[in-house]
């Protein structure tokens, strides 16, 4: 089985030095043809800034009306290189309320965000998007990338999920 035909991998928020300044919102996605997403934010400069992380469903993929719900997340804080054989270990996963949680303050560390597609269609909606408040203002040289999985039509081309 190939990986890309039976997940839609979808870079969210690009790289970027300052990612996280203010207020971030990803790229919606619509969770129409998936029954779950992972979103995996990552940096590897940033040894002070933090920011809280929260899921909005949305109406449309324009968010003309948003809802924040709770999911799931798990943590990666490996050594200052990404090198040790301990960077592989990712931490318990964890609930989050609606509220969403707030980032460990530290250079390389990576989360992945858990959201199951039933969560997001219990708003009455059918879109999601991660939203980043900055806690702490310094720069973090981060980005966001989001997999969709259960797809229902799998193959070479899957259907697109963000306009």
């Amino acid at each position: 089985m190939i990986f890309t035909q039976q997940n839609h991998i979808i870079p969210v928020l690009a790289p970027l030095a300052d990612r996280f300044d203010t207020s971030v919102e990803t790229d919606i996605i619509s969770m129409k043809n998936a029954e779950h997403v992972t979103f995996f934010v990552g940096w590897g400069v940033g040894a002070t800034g933090t920011q809280t992380i929260t899921v909005d469903a949305c109406s449309t993929i324009t968010a003309t009306a948003t809802t924040a719900v709770a999911f799931n997340y798990k943590a990666l804080n490996p050594g200052a290189d990404w090198a040790s054989a301990t960077d592989d270990t990712w931490g318990a996963l964890t609930a989050a309320t609606n509220a969403g949680f707030t980032t460990t303050a530290g250079s390389y560390r990576c989360y992945a965000i858990e959201v199951n597609a039933s969560v997001i269609a219990a708003t009455g909606y059918e879109f999601v998007r991660l939203a980043f408040v900055e806690v702490a203002n310094s720069a973090v040289l981060g980005f966001c990338i989001a997999i969709l999985s259960g797809i229902r039509h799998q193959g070479d081309t899957l259907p697109e999920a963000i306009s």
